[in-house]
């Protein structure tokens, strides 16, 4: 096992828990705006929402778009027609305010950061967001104090898998070898793929038992956030 200094991480569906956080805000937001808040609408908005974050990693769409037209979007599908445009950008500012107070964790993760700090392990947040959701959630969370920095695409002007985001986060690292690095995060096509093309090693945190395909594959996967301590070798 090659002895690593950085780890660099990702945050939502990493340490985490996205699903619970997206729950509890598209919950908030859509009591707020007279939308029935089930399960069904939640994974409708999220379908909707989950297609343009991977248009925006394609740079077929821009951040402002995901934000409010992810809204716009989902109140067309449920049939609004007349002030989509308006009412899905007041909706998509109601979410973003709640989301930013959300920020459960995954099962496991405070003691996974816990073990890494202790055994010596630079810590970094690396992750795609809106800035004052992401700060607010992470830097609200138990876990801060256990990172160096945390990376934000909308802070950075570039996101995972550009090149760009982790040329920036190099730069803003002292001393930063790309050789000693590692990257984990749950996305193939952001954190696996943005690692594997800038020249990191890369954990891919795979809850679901999914194939990885040819062109993406990580150094290591793990099914738990907690088997990364072991992995490397931290217990």
């Amino acid at each position: 096992m090659k002895k690593y200094r950085w780890i660099l991480l990702d945050a939502d569906n990493t340490l985490l828990d996205f699903e619970r956080c997206e729950r509890d805000a598209f919950r908030d937001a859509a009591s707020a705006f007279g939308v029935e808040p089930s399960d069904e609408n939640l994974s409708l908005y999220s379908r909707i929402n989950d297609a343009l974050w991977k248009k925006l990693e394609q740079g077929l769409v821009t951040k402002e778009q995901v934000k409010y037209n992810r809204f716009s979007e989902f109140l067309r599908a449920l049939g609004e027609t007349e002030n989509a445009d308006e009412n899905g950008r007041a909706m998509a500012d109601c979410y973003m305010n709640a989301l930013s107070g959300y920020n459960w964790e995954l099962p496991g993760a405070y003691e996974c950061c816990e073990k890494l700090s202790s055994c010596g392990y630079r810590l970094n947040i690396i992750t795609n967001g809106v800035d004052f959701i992401q700060n607010r959630r992470v830097r609200g969370s138990r876990l801060n104090n256990f990172f160096d920095s945390v990376f934000i695409s909308d802070e950075i002007h570039a996101q995972k898998p550009d090149r760009a985001f982790f040329d920036a986060v190099a730069a803003k690292i002292a001393d930063f070898d790309r050789e000693y690095a590692l990257v984990v995060g749950d996305s193939l096509t952001s954190d696996i793929k943005g690692g594997i093309n800038y020249g990191t090693d890369t954990c891919w945190l795979n809850m679901t038992g999914k194939t990885a395909p040819e062109d993406k594959k990580p150094t290591y996967i793990i099914k738990d956030i907690s088997e990364l301590t072991e992995l490397l070798e931290c217990e």
